[in-house]
């Protein structure tokens, strides 16, 4: 039996996102936060986020960025820390269709490491 993956959406911005399902047309289509956002409450959403990160996402699913930038962040941070990996999409306006990029957390720490080195030769 195949598990039907997740496209999940950090918060539901009004926009039609079934072009996400080109990309990956078995998934399905859900959010992990509906309505207003209060980003300045940020502890408050970092632990809203989680609990919904930890209990609904499976490692198969995807993240579509949606909606503030700082849940999109923070969301980003607590599923590359869970899984070690994130295949996120992203909108190309330009193309209009979504992109796939899926970041690791080695990879990220490759890339802040290459960079701490270099400030410490310097």
């Amino acid at each position: 039996m195949t598990i039907q993956p997740t496209i999940w959406i950090v918060n539901e911005a009004g926009h039609n996102y079934d072009k996400a399902l080109e990309v990956v047309p078995d998934a399905r289509l859900s959010f992990l936060s509906t309505g207003n956002i209060n980003p300045l409450a940020f502890d408050r959403m970092i632990d809203t986020f989680a609990q919904g990160v930890i209990k609904y996402v499976k490692p198969e699913d995807y993240l579509l960025i949606s909606g503030t930038p700082p849940a999109n962040a923070v969301v980003f941070l607590l599923w590359i820390m869970h899984f070690e990996e994130c295949k996120v999409l992203l909108w190309n306006a330009k193309l209009q269709k979504y992109k796939l990029v899926t970041p690791s957390l080695e990879q990220v720490g490759n890339i802040i490491q290459k960079y701490m080195d270099r400030s410490s030769h310097g």
